[in-house]
């Protein structure tokens, strides 16, 4: 029993050493750097299906993702300097480069929700 109390109380310990590391940022500090990370998996989803299947995609879909090809990297990188600038004490505005990137975001799942029941073409073989 005092074994099992020891491993519960440094488990315990680590769970919220890590939370207290995380928390005791700024809000809009740890939401921006949130959406850089969980932003990037969404975006190589939406651009993978969508090379799989241009040619269904209906012509203004097409436009549409091929818009979002190039200006979702830039927002993104433009939200990552912001908050490193931030973070440096250099100052920026978070919460304008936050939502920027979710403005962004936002139209990669509008548009993955139209493309999603395109189905894409069986391999020849």
């Amino acid at each position: 029993m005092r074994k099992f109390l020891s491993i519960f109380l440094a488990v315990l310990l680590l769970i919220s050493s890590g939370c207290a590391t995380i928390g005791s940022g700024r809000a809009e500090v740890v939401r921006a750097e949130d959406i850089l990370v969980n932003s990037l998996p969404v975006y190589d989803s939406v651009m993978a299906l969508h090379f799989q299947i241009s040619e269904q995609e209906p012509a203004d879909v097409y436009q549409a993702l091929e818009k979002a090809r190039k200006t979702f990297p830039p927002a993104w990188r433009s939200a990552r300097s912001i908050v490193r600038s931030y973070k440096a004490g250099r100052g920026g505005d978070v919460n304008a480069a936050v939502n920027s990137l979710t403005d962004a975001l936002d139209e990669l799942r509008d548009l993955l929700a139209q493309i999603k029941n395109i189905k894409p073409p069986k391999p020849v073989g």
